[in-house]
């Protein structure tokens, strides 16, 4: 089994040029489209998110069919929010496949018209217009009733009063199979509820579904927000253009609310929004070197952990110091061995003195026992007392004296 992850969030649909001014995310049966165009063959499911407050009711239903006629087991989280035509994306998944994080908002209500300003109708265009809406409203409550445990008289006094249900009651009534703690490749903003329809006939009228409708001077403040976290160099939860492996500029999508990427899901966005899961390193206009396994993060380096061919001032200066450090130890290697062989020349001059010594006493000790000009063989010598033979200066008189006592 082998799963592809896709993100929808924001407006269904094309948004218009104050949304688009303003930064809000969208999702449309466009993005959808090359998402589908670019899985690989081998994939068998697709997990998709919604944190959405809805959009577009026919670009809605066509991204639902889009869905279902991929092919593939579809499994689907809510996040946040899901509210209005996004409902209907994210049961496109079978009930045991839907998933949705505690603590999200599920929101269920008719469809209803929001007039642009100074935007006038005629009779027919707002009998069309109402027309238009009960058909929505039915459909809805009949799709809701055959894909979920309850019924339509159970729904309908829910849908009257825009019932904003939460993700226990969204599990107990049948809209999600089952609640989860968290998912962690989500980005986490509250988006309003809204769904646009094309008016038969007449394009530029829209009928709404919307629970909040933002201002121009939210839209400014939203867009002053994003614009001062690039001011201070955070980006958090947007794209990146970075260098992939191959050198090519390509958009980096990180879903993080910190500056730590570790851990958090990261995606290729192409020219027309859509995302695919980013595999391998990419390098950011800082030099940071953003490694990605598989849609996920896994290592963030900075410029200087990388290897590059020319090391850095900071890499050669280490390295000196290093060397540095190997040199002051060799030479007091070299003292220490100079010391020891200083140490052994003073002790073999004392062995020398010693046996000096000695020769000197044993010379007078050879005198006294062998006698004066005597030579000495260790090997024959003797050292037995003997009679010592010397010359006596009277030893003439003596040798007269004898003779005379001889005649007396």
């Amino acid at each position: 089994m082998k799963i592809a992850k896709l993100n929808i969030e924001g407006y269904i649909g094309e948004l218009d040029s104050k949304s688009q001014f303003a930064g809000e995310k969208n999702f449309s049966l466009k993005h959808l489209n090359t998402f589908l165009n670019n899985l690989d063959s081998e994939v068998t499911d697709i997990e998709f998110t919604v944190n959405s407050g809805g959009g577009s009711v026919l670009e809605g239903w066509d991204i639902r069919t889009a869905l279902l006629n991929s092919n593939k087991t579809l499994h689907s989280i809510g996040e946040n929010i899901v509210g209005s035509i996004a409902t209907v994306i994210y049961m496109a998944a079978k009930v045991e496949n839907r998933s949705i994080v505690k603590g999200t908002d599920f929101f269920i209500h008719h469809p209803y018209w929001l007039p642009g300003e100074s935007e006038p109708i005629r009779a027919n265009e707002l009998l069309a217009l109402g027309k238009d809406l009960k058909e929505e409203q039915d459909k809805l409550l009949n799709f809701y009733a055959k894909e979920s445990k309850a019924t339509i008289e159970q729904l309908s006094p829910l849908m009257a009063k825009e019932t904003n249900l939460t993700s226990e009651q969204a599990v107990g009534l049948g809209f999600a199979g089952k609640e989860i703690d968290s998912v962690d490749f989500v980005s986490y903003h509250k988006y309003k509820l809204a769904a646009f329809i094309d008016i038969k006939d007449k394009p530029n009228k829209q009928n709404t579904m919307s629970k909040v409708d933002e201002t121009i001077l939210n839209k400014f403040n939203k867009l002053f927000k994003n614009m001062a976290r690039v001011a201070k160099g955070k980006f958090f939860d947007m794209d990146m253009t970075v260098k992939n492996e191959s050198g090519d500029e390509v958009n980096l999508f990180i879903e993080s609310d910190t500056e730590d990427f570790t851990g958090k899901s990261a995606f290729e966005v192409d020219a027309d929004g859509n995302q695919k899961p980013a595999n391998g390193k990419y390098i950011d206009a800082d030099g940071k070197t953003i490694v990605v396994v598989e849609g996920k993060v896994t290592e963030v380096m900075d410029k200087t952990s990388e290897s590059t061919d020319e090391p850095s001032l900071e890499d050669l200066k280490a390295l000196v110091e290093a060397k540095e450090a190997e040199l002051n130890a060799l030479k007091a290697e070299k003292e220490t061995i100079e010391a020891n062989l200083l140490a052994k020349e003073t002790e073999n001059e004392a062995i020398k003195a010693n046996v000096t010594t000695l020769e000197t006493e044993f010379k007078a000790l050879k005198e006294v026992i062998i006698g004066e000009g005597a030579e000495f063989d260790l090997g024959t010598q003797s050292f037995k007392a003997k009679k010592i033979v010397s010359a006596n200066p009277n030893q003439a008189y003596l040798d007269e004296m004898a003779s005379i006592f001889k005649k007396k």
